[in-house]
């Protein structure tokens, strides 16, 4: 039916799709743990490393 480099093109097509994919679901995993969950104590050591008031 499909010749074989057609057969290639979709397979890699394919399989770009599905590592989109993996990334985007990984990334709004990600992102909305992150928004659910914040974590004081290590921002408010950064903020004090940052501003060199903590050694």
């Amino acid at each position: 039916m499909f010749t074989p480099t057609v057969k290639w093109i979709i397979a890699v097509i394919l399989v770009v799709d599905v590592a989109l994919l993996c990334s985007f679901i990984r990334f709004r995993i990600k992102r909305n743990r992150s928004s659910a969950f914040f974590d004081f104590d290590r921002y408010k050591e950064r903020e004090l490393l940052r501003r060199h008031l903590l050694d």
